[in-house]
């Protein structure tokens, strides 16, 4: 099933012209969201839910810090027009 969602990203990033990194950092993006939410989910599950909570925060701020170049070309996009 994975192969299918990894082929219709692909189908997406041919129909919209989207550069190789920008689908390796979209990629990246959706696998620290499912560790996180994992992560967080077990600390939970274990009765540390503050560490759960620190985990989900971990996980935001490197979703932030890595979707920067897509964050920065958005802006530079709209500047444009």
């Amino acid at each position: 099933k994975l192969s299918g969602i990894l082929g219709s990203i692909r189908q997406m990033q041919t129909y919209v012209g989207m550069e190789d990194s920008y689908y390796q950092i979209l990629l990246k993006i959706i696998g620290i969201t499912y560790l996180s939410e994992f992560a967080s989910d077990l600390c939970k599950d274990t009765g540390h839910a503050s560490v759960g909570t620190f985990v989900e925060l971990a996980g935001k701020l490197s979703i932030m810090a890595i979707s920067m170049p897509i964050i920065l070309a958005l802006l530079d996009t709209i500047r444009m027009f």
